[in-house]
């Protein structure tokens, strides 16, 4: 093939006959950068069918769908539409696209790859350290000096197991009287065509388990708006339960606990998200903490404005709290607030105030010696800072300053950067379970999570450009 193609230069080309190698790759390199060919038609064959196989790969692995979809559903419905639409020649441009589970899986595992190189050469490229979320026990050992962040929402949770001896009777009882009844098939069915003839508004109990944050106070809620219902279906099947339901103590008890379980369950929602930082947290976890002994003392003057559903029991029976029961309700409010002081340490957020808002603060407050100062008082003479300040959320609002005001840009991330929660970590358990279901117990799940939880969006361009194409089989 060479000689032909020397024997053509000599011919045709006489005047680049004697032209060396580099000449001819410069020649290329500028035709190739001009873009003529594409601009004339001409454009490879198979370069839309692998960017369209790379992009229904996106679509299935982030709709968390089986692999196999590709060549089972989506093809075969797109070859419908494309032959009843626009015709038998169209219909064999979209038969020539690769969407075998083969296919699929190979541009899913490039797609991960690709993303996971982006992320490096970012962390590479950032002037700021970065957060992670794993198990503390695994990366201690490996580096000694990290600084942990123990997640808030389980902190939460384990503030919020401290219940009084009654009380803790109440919720127990309450347990069982959901389990008598969901536990069993029969019982379950029963219970839901007494609360249909009864014309109630739920017909069904909700399961207690220890490892959901929210299931104490919906399930709670649930059981006190349903008492009579239980109470009625309790007596039916001889039940040795039905007797908390007649007793005065244990309704109010039940109640009480679905007025706290809701102001809890407020503030674990509160403090959930990707976007919140352990400044938000802090703040809602500390608003939370400092009610605690306001609602004790309104308690003890008879005012239960915040415990509605409490409040609502008595005021209907037209009875007040035993003394007893405010007593109890009064030592868990007690208890409830030591053991939040015990998980939580609120000082930073009183040392590092003004990073929440700089233009605001009083500078009189930070100390001399901190050379933060001089920047935040330069900061605060810039009205174009001012605007950023209030268009942007806190951390692109502090990234925008990185050059310009360095000390201030470093203490506030350190407080920024760091995660709140292990809600990422949820999401993506929530996620594992959708895609590996029973039927793709085998399949390796890595790269599909990658893809389905990054931000970063695979750079399809680089991926192209790096794959040979190939046709469908």
């Amino acid at each position: 093939m060479y000689p032909l193609l020397k024997e053509h230069l000599a011919s045709v080309h006489p005047q680049h006959a004697s032209d060396s190698l580099e000449v001819f790759q410069i020649k290329k390199a500028r035709f190739e950068k001009s873009g003529t060919l594409p601009k004339l038609g001409f454009v490879p064959p198979q370069n839309p069918c692998l960017e369209a196989s790379y992009k229904v790969a996106n679509r299935i692995v982030r709709s968390k769908k089986p692999h196999t979809i590709g060549e089972s559903l989506i093809k075969p419905c797109a070859l419908e539409m494309v032959k009843l639409v626009c015709g038998l020649e169209q219909r064999k441009k979209i038969e020539a696209i690769p969407l075998s589970n083969d296919t699929i899986n190979s541009r899913i595992s490039d797609m991960s790859t690709n993303i996971l190189e982006q992320v490096i050469r970012e962390l590479d490229s950032t002037p700021f350290p970065f957060s992670m979320q794993l198990d503390e026990t695994l990366i201690k050992k490996e580096i000694p000096y990290i600084i942990i962040t123990h997640c808030f929402l389980h902190r939460h949770a384990l503030a919020s197991k401290t219940l009084p001896t009654n009380l803790k009777e109440v919720m127990t009882t309450a347990v069982k009287v959901v389990n008598f009844i969901r536990a069993r098939a029969l019982h379950h069915r029963l219970f839901k065509v007494l609360c249909q003839e009864m014309g109630s508004e739920h017909e069904v109990l909700l399961y207690y388990t220890e490892v959901r944050w929210l299931s104490r106070g919906q399930v709670m809620k649930r059981l006190y708006e349903l008492r009579e219902e239980i109470s009625y279906f309790l007596i039916e099947r001889q039940s040795s339960l039905s007797k908390y339901f007649d007793s005065i103590e244990f309704v109010h008890g039940l109640a009480y606990l679905t007025d706290i379980f809701s102001h809890l369950n407020e503030v674990n929602i509160l403090i959930q998200g990707k976007e919140v930082t352990i400044m938000d947290a802090s703040e809602k976890i500390n608003a939370f903490v400092s009610k605690i002994s306001l609602w004790k003392r309104r308690l003890q003057s008879e005012n239960l404005t915040n415990l509605p559903t409490l409040e609502q029991e008595l005021s209907k029976n037209n009875i007040a709290l035993s003394s007893s029961m405010k007593a109890q309700i009064c030592e868990h409010l007690d208890v409830l607030e030591n053991s939040f002081g015990n998980y939580f340490d609120f000082t930073f957020s009183k040392s590092e105030i003004w990073l929440r808002n700089p233009f605001l603060v009083d500078l009189n407050t930070i100390d001399d010696s901190d050379l933060v100062k001089d920047e935040l008082i330069d900061l605060r003479s810039k009205e174009m800072a001012r605007h950023e300040f209030q268009s942007k959320n806190l951390i692109e609002f502090w990234c925008l300053l990185t050059m310009a005001y360095p000390r201030a840009v470093s203490t506030a991330m350190k407080f920024l950067i760091p995660f709140a929660t292990t809600y990422l970590c949820e999401s993506g358990f929530s996620t594992m379970v959708t895609i590996k279901t029973k039927s793709r117990n085998r399949l390796d799940i890595k790269d599909d999570m990658r893809v389905v939880l990054s931000n970063t969006v695979p750079d399809f361009k680089a991926i192209l450009q790096s794959k040979q194409q190939q046709m469908s089989h």
